[in-house]
């Protein structure tokens, strides 16, 4: 008896543990570029170069939003003007002589079995510090950048003197 109550609790909890929303992506998926995001009508599963979106009807795979990825830095799903987003913060691999790196603000807009990236911007940019006196990188001042909903399911972006709807 004391077995089975125990099974039925151990059940009744992995279930719970199972249906709860994790819409983030924490800093160990983050460093190895690994992720599942789940919410209520999503689950994604987001690897180097591509994103396997199930939207508990289809299965669909979409390439990753940025091309030629060094590092993720923050990647959140979120919900705005009745459309559901994928914000993507990832930094470029290095290029030019001295290693510049830019860290992308990008939008992938979840639609069904289509699904496409609205905005890709850059919003700083870093590079590797020789003297390592200071940290790992020298950064420039990152963009102000912001989203905000708007009538009819438009989506006002701007992201420092730039700005536009999607």
């Amino acid at each position: 008896m004391r077995l089975r109550v125990l099974l039925l609790l151990m059940t009744v909890f992995c279930n719970l543990s199972f249906a709860k929303s994790k819409v983030r992506c924490s800093a160990e998926e983050l460093k190895i570029q690994n992720c599942h995001i789940k919410s209520k009508n999503y689950e994604l599963t987001l690897l180097k170069e591509h994103i396997r979106v199930y939207d508990k009807v289809r299965r669909n795979v979409v390439d990753f939003p940025i091309k030629d990825v060094a590092q993720w830095h923050k990647i959140q799903l979120k919900h705005v003007a009745d459309r559901t987003l994928l914000e993507v913060y990832a930094w470029s691999k290095p290029f030019s002589e001295v290693g510049l790196q830019n860290l992308h603000w990008s939008f992938l807009e979840l639609i069904n079995e289509k699904s496409k990236v609205v905005l890709d911007k850059v919003i700083q940019k870093r590079k590797l510090n020789t003297q390592k006196s200071t940290g790992d990188y020298i950064l420039d001042p990152i963009l102000t950048h912001s989203i905000k909903p708007l009538k009819g399911r438009k989506i006002h972006w701007s992201a420092g003197r730039f700005s536009g709807l999607f």
